[in-house]
């Protein structure tokens, strides 16, 4: 699934592997699958909700985001815009 160079230089940093594997699904979910649920539980073999359950969580990490900046603070961004949908106070 992973790049060889990606996983080389993730493995020196302080993320755990489910959180380097997390990274890299994010990075290519969409060949794995037509739909992300498709790829969510073909690739990290759990349902989409425990997934976004997981990944909502892991956002919150300075590791993960010195992992990978530009990804993260997408994600990050992407969370916060569902989460204020569901709020009701999308500006």
């Amino acid at each position: 699934m992973a790049d060889s160079e990606d996983v080389e230089e993730l493995k020196g940093s302080e993320l755990s592997e489910f959180e380097m594997l997390v990274l890299e699904f994010e990075r290519t979910w969409w060949r794995h699958g037509k739909t992300r649920d498709q790829a969510i539980r073909k690739v990290m073999e759990m349902s989409p909700l425990k997934y976004h359950l997981l990944l909502t969580h892991l956002l919150d990490s300075e590791a993960l985001w010195r992992a990978d900046p530009p990804l993260v603070d997408r994600l990050r961004r992407l969370r916060d815009e569902r989460l204020d949908e569901r709020r009701g106070t999308v500006q």
